[in-house]
């Protein structure tokens, strides 16, 4: 199935701290994602985000608040810091430095995984693919481990503006076979600031399926 690309808002938003910090090297750690015992942490600044349809969950903190909603290409997970709006035009510099979050975007693939940077670009023809970097979501035993890909992306700057933003990307398809229900390919994107919340949000990823 043919891959999608969706950056909301809020990624759009976050990336006008172009002009206010300068982004630093970003790649991901080579091993999984997850904590040494598999345990989940466990943290009054946390909640539990859980899916029922797709079945995973994952801890997140405390002040990210939560939009989900479907378009016409997938399932859209927003988080963004609490206290801050999306549906900004023109933030201001200030504003935006306090604006943390991340994006989770799904989308039917019925291929086998694991997702490539030979894969992504047979589609996405345009997209940045820096530093590629196999690595686990999910358990550390057992099954439900995913094989993903994190690299750093790009995304395109806001109307009017110019240049482009770095992003923290991870990218793993689950189940990584289609058969015999389908599977699916998940996309979690933050600024490049960000890469450590995703970092470790990505370590208390569980599979329930």
């Amino acid at each position: 199935m043919e891959i999608s690309r969706n950056l909301w808002k809020l990624i759009l938003i976050a990336a006008l701290i172009l002009g206010a910090a300068s982004f630093y090297k970003f790649q991901f750690i080579s091993t999984s994602f997850n904590d040494s015992n598999g345990s989940q942490p466990v943290s009054t600044n946390f909640n539990e985000y859980r899916n029922a349809d797709f079945k995973f969950s994952f801890q997140y903190p405390k002040n990210l608040t939560l939009q989900e909603f479907d378009d016409e290409r997938g399932h859209v997970i927003l988080f963004e810091a609490s206290g801050k709006t999306s549906d900004v035009e023109s933030p201001k510099t200030s504003d935006v430095e306090e604006l943390a979050g991340f994006q989770i975007f799904i989308a039917p693939f019925d291929e086998e995984g694991p997702i490539t940077p030979e894969r992504i670009k047979k589609d996405l023809l345009n997209i940045v693919v820096e530093n590629p970097t196999p690595t686990k979501v999910g358990p550390s035993t057992g099954s439900g481990q995913a094989d993903a890909l994190s690299f750093v992306g790009e995304g395109d700057p806001p109307t009017g503006e110019a240049g482009g933003f770095k992003t923290a990307e991870v990218w793993f398809v689950y189940p990584p076979e289609p058969y015999p229900n389908g599977n699916y390919l998940y996309q979690v994107t933050a600024k490049l600031e960000d890469a450590t919340l995703i970092e470790e949000i990505l370590k208390t990823w569980r599979f329930s399926r």
